[in-house]
């Protein structure tokens, strides 16, 4: 009807100037003739104050008139406040049905709504693979919030087979519609390499975009990416700028990393007292890790007044979040003299609890008590137990530990075996006794098949780190040509070496080597060095 459009026109500012009441008075004007479009159009400026009073009851009173006569907005439009309960009773069975007959019509927003509600099972009994079908409909429409919405069913396996790849499909759909979640979502999955290729590129360009819309864990997330350089170029400035945006809209964790920064001063002049205060605003919303540092500083007395009180609640606080760093300074904190004597059983408890929570240095520090009988009588088993817990977590002196009681059978079975795999893993990891003592092994075939030659790789990693005992293994190679051609210079130099580290056997050696130069015929010996025992390493 030519009065409802012109209404429209009035109220959308289609070429004319937007004014709301003319379009009142020409909406009711074809609604006194029962148009449902106008209808509809009365019920959006009562329902948004356009030109009038917002007026819900008055709003939802015109959707009905509308509704009724099967006009799909109208039907959502009610269908929506009937769900929140907006200028009537709550009624959710009521908006599923309104919903349904807008969906049935094609409208897309409807089609999500619905699908909503049977996720929810509310006002209608729980159908995940019926709100699949209904997310899908208005996602092909291109409607963003059910591709978005798909995407977390995909992910979660909702009503679908799990499967990241299909989640990844409608979270970029939406991400490249412009959706901010969608375009957090799909950084996440690069940045893990979920369904994707993990690319930290595209995770930050993604984390950016999302960012830049105001999404505030994607704004932290870009700060870590910059701060760290993942995915872009370093850019501390960078780093503090959009920390400082995620933490103006009060996520803890970017009020703890920023205050981080300007303790360090790193992107940003260093400012112990606004550390200070930024970690008080996160440790307020219970963030553990600004609880921990502001603890650290109030026992420094570093940006605020030194309280050991204040440090000691903040880290007994932190640790009952299950936050492992918290009960280590514990530890620290009760195995220190603070004028009062240290509370060596304390601290022993809580420097386990970190240690059960996975805490590394608080593994090592269990770990190495026990098995000097600090904390009662000595354990080795114990000892054993939680250096293997540190070596399964990559800590190369735990693995150089673990194999040395595996050779010595402290603590566990003797089993040469494990000592090798253990001095191996430490060894790959630059660990250079643990190198010497697998190439003592692979020259004996002790847990392993003899390899001269493999030896011989490690002697020199480890003689290269100036380990004294391979330096002289390594000079011995040399001098006999074993694996290696005759090289009494080469040789020379490694026994040179280890005599300027004080190595006992060093000056006999190069006597050898000269009479060996005087008399070639004649043959120098090759001792065999012994594995150097814990403690040795790292």
């Amino acid at each position: 009807m030519a009065q409802a459009r012109t209404g429209t026109m009035y109220a959308r500012g289609f070429g004319c100037e937007t004014d709301y009441e003319a379009a009142r008075r020409w909406y009711l004007l074809a609604a006194e003739q029962g148009d449902a479009s106008a209808e509809f159009g009365l019920g959006v400026l009562h329902a948004n104050g356009f030109g009038v009073d917002i007026d819900l009851p008055a709003a939802a009173r015109w959707y009905e008139k509308s509704a009724a006569k099967g006009y799909a907005d109208a039907q959502l439009a009610l269908g929506l406040m009937c769900a929140s309960g907006a200028g009537m009773e709550r009624d959710p069975e009521r908006a599923v049905l309104l919903f349904r007959q807008a969906a049935d019509a094609g409208n897309p927003r409807a089609r999500h709504n619905l699908a909503l509600h049977l996720v929810r099972g509310d006002g209608v009994p729980q159908n995940l693979v019926m709100a699949e079908t209904y997310f899908r409909q208005a996602a092909r429409q291109s409607y963003t919030p059910a591709m978005v919405q798909l995407g977390r069913m995909y992910s979660l396996g909702q009503g679908t087979a799990q499967s990241e790849s299909e989640a990844a499909l409608w979270y970029r759909a939406a991400a490249e519609a412009g959706d901010a979640e969608a375009q957090f979502m799909i950084a996440a999955l690069h940045a893990r390499g979920d369904g994707v290729p993990k690319r930290l590129v595209d995770a930050a360009r993604w984390f950016e975009k999302a960012a830049e819309q105001g999404h505030a864990t994607a704004q932290f997330n870009i700060g870590v990416f910059y701060r760290d350089g993942s995915g872009v170029e370093r850019d501390p400035a960078r780093a503090v700028e959009w920390f400082g945006r995620a933490a103006d809209q009060g996520l803890a964790v970017a009020q703890a990393n920023l205050g981080k920064l300007y303790l360090s001063g790193d992107g940003v002049p260093q400012d112990a007292k606004a550390a200070a205060r930024l970690l008080a605003r996160a440790a307020e919303a219970g963030d553990p890790d600004a609880e921990t540092t502001l603890g650290i500083l109030f026992l420094q007395g570093h940006g605020v007044d030194h309280d050991p009180a204040a440090a000691e609640e903040l880290f007994r606080l932190a640790a009952e979040r299950g936050y492992a760093p918290a009960w280590f300074q514990l530890g620290n904190f009760y195995s220190e003299d603070r004028g009062s004597g240290t509370n060596p059983s304390e601290a022993a408890r809580c420097y386990r609890g970190a240690a059960e929570a996975g805490h590394l240095a608080s593994q090592l520090i269990v770990a190495r008590n026990h098995l000097a009988g600090i904390w009662g009588p000595r354990d080795e088993a114990a000892a054993a137990a939680w250096f293997r817990r540190a070596a399964e977590a990559g800590h190369a002196g735990a693995q150089f530990q673990l194999a040395t009681m595996y050779c010595t059978a402290a603590g566990v079975p003797k089993d040469l075996d494990a000592a090798v795999a253990w001095y191996r893993r430490a060894a790959e990891q630059g660990e250079r006794i643990a190198q010497y003592n697998l190439a003592v092994m692979l020259v004996r075939g002790d847990g392993v098949e003899p390899g001269p030659e493999e030896a011989l790789t490690w002697y020199r990693k480890a003689a290269e780190q100036g380990v004294p005992e391979a330096q002289i293994a390594l000079g011995d190679f040399y001098a006999t040509g074993r694996g290696v051609a005759v090289d009494c210079d080469e040789a020379r130099r490694w026994f040179d070496k280890a005599a300027g580290q004080g190595h006992e056997g060093a000056a006999a050696r190069l006597a050898a080597l000269a009479r060996l130069q005087a008399q070639p015929q004649a043959s120098a010996p090759a001792p065999q060095s012994g594995p150097q025992r814990a403690g040795s390493g790292s």
